[in-house]
């Protein structure tokens, strides 16, 4: 689906989702967009469903409900990351970084190294990542096949 094919309703709705994930550290629930916007709740799991296919959000499995909502996860993640007074989950290393750029502030990053079995925190200062070592973020799968299994990768 071309994202030219969303309505102007359905973007805000997905606009409105990150702003109760910034707001809460949680998507909204169905029911909780459908009373929001004033529509059923089959009718806000309907533009959900839109939203997922239009690759703007990834719903959980057999559900209409956010999984994720880029860069953040409504699960917890090995990556999770506070920033103003909240923590957030991200869906990977690459979306712990996204976090404090689109929240605009200082935060830290807390990550758990699985190949070494290590934890280790990253503090963002300025919109910098300021880490005490250098690391190296690995992609095991190559970005074309991102969408593949979203939650795998």
């Amino acid at each position: 689906m071309a994202r030219a094919e969303l309505t102007e309703r359905e973007w805000a709705i997905r606009t409105w989702i990150y702003a109760h994930f910034v707001e809460h550290a949680v998507p909204p629930t169905s029911g909780q967009i459908a009373a929001e916007f004033g529509m059923t709740d089959e009718e806000a799991r309907q533009a959900l469903r839109r939203l997922h296919e239009a690759h703007t959000l990834l719903l959980t499995p057999g559900t209409d409900e956010v999984r994720m909502a880029n860069p953040f996860s409504a699960v917890p993640t090995p990556f999770p990351v506070v920033a103003n007074g909240r923590s957030y989950f991200a869906n990977c290393a690459w979306d712990a970084l996204g976090i404090p750029a689109m929240l605009g502030g200082d935060a830290v990053i807390h990550a758990r190294l699985e190949v070494v079995d290590e934890s280790i925190q990253i503090p963002v200062v300025d919109g910098i990542p300021r880490p005490a070592s250098d690391y190296l973020i690995h992609f095991a799968v190559p970005f074309r096949h991102w969408y593949d299994d979203q939650i795998f990768t």
